[in-house]
């Protein structure tokens, strides 16, 4: 019963160790990233998610991970808003599409989402990788920048607008006093005259706030 040798054996574990160091680092991108990333199966079953979508839905993951998107978003949103565009993915078709959804803690949020197929070694869809941006900030700014060009546009189309007019009123203020100048004194059309200079140089206080308006 005495050990008098010992027999062993060496394995050369490189490349498995070259490739779980790999699949780490690739662990640690998805853990990191602010989009919201989630491996889904053929029954709509969160398989893994990444702490992004934890955040959004402020749950743990044990209450994510190996729950049905049903139980986790709720029915209606899930049958109204999810599944006629998973079940496309599902089919083969990677799938983009935007839409605003509603999040507890978050609130209405703008996603920019993707569903792609994941296939298995035969080459079989087994499930969907999902990945969705948060753009709600990004469509603000877009808005913002939107309705500052249409701002600027207006203030533009204002500014000549008012030129034009302030044309039109000094050639009729011209003509008016070059008509007066002709006309000899007393004559009847001359009280008629008087008023149309008058006139034009009131009309030009609205013209210079058009003016201002379009600066």
């Amino acid at each position: 019963g005495k050990a008098l040798r010992i027999a062993g054996a060496h394995t050369d574990i490189s490349e498995r160790k070259r490739a779980e160091e790999t699949l780490h680092k690739y662990e640690r991108i998805v853990a990191c990233s602010q989009d919201l990333m989630a491996l889904i199966g053929r029954d709509y079953v969160y398989e893994a998610v990444n702490d992004s979508i934890l955040a959004v839905y402020s749950l743990p993951r044990e209450q994510v991970v190996g729950r049905t998107m049903s139980e986790v978003r709720g029915e209606d949103v899930f049958e109204r808003n999810i599944r006629p565009w998973i079940d496309r993915a599902l089919a083969g078709e990677a799938v983009r599409y935007q839409m605003a959804l509603e999040f507890g803690s978050s609130g209405k949020r703008i996603l920019d989402i993707n569903y792609v197929p994941s296939a298995d070694e035969h080459g079989r869809v087994d499930g969907v990788v999902l990945n969705a941006r948060d753009i709600t900030e990004t469509r603000k700014l877009e808005e913002q920048l939107i309705q500052s060009q249409k701002i600027e546009s207006l203030g533009t189309l204002a500014r000549g607008i008012a030129h034009d007019f302030n044309n039109i009123l000094g050639a009729l203020i011209g003509y008016a006093e070059l008509a007066l100048l002709e006309l000899p004194a007393g004559h009847a059309a001359r009280d008629h005259l008087d008023l149309v200079p008058a006139a034009g140089k009131r009309a030009r206080d609205p013209v210079k706030q058009i003016l201002a308006f379009g600066r």
